[in-house]
């Protein structure tokens, strides 16, 4: 008798953790998929990381070399100005400006 029902307690024993084989081996195919799925997402994040800073790295460039370009424009833009005021500054002989403005009205009238 005590072997029997000591048997029978095996067998028990043996379904339950058959069960618990199951769900552990449905559980883990679960946990497979998912992981699968989050390792093509995090190689696509790695990809498009990858992009973002190359796209980065172009900008920064770009930015660089317009700055570069503005430096320059705004020294170009400082002298000429520095010109302008010079020649603003200059007083033409009071002969030259009447023979420019009666030069002005001839060719007006040509027209």
């Amino acid at each position: 008798m005590i072997f029997y029902t000591e048997n029978r307690k095996l067998k028990t024993d043996i379904a339950e953790l058959r069960t618990k084989n199951i769900r552990l081996n449905q559980r883990n195919k679960e946990l497979d998929k998912l992981n699968k799925e989050l390792t093509l997402k995090s190689e696509k994040l790695s990809r498009d990381v990858s992009e973002l800073q190359n796209d980065n790295g172009i900008l920064t460039q770009i930015n660089t070399d317009f700055g570069d370009e503005n430096d320059e424009l705004t020294g170009k833009v400082k002298e000429l100005n520095t010109k302008l005021e010079r020649y603003q500054n200059l007083r033409l002989p009071s002969s030259a400006t009447t023979r420019t403005a009666r030069k002005r009205d001839d060719d007006h009238d040509d027209n």
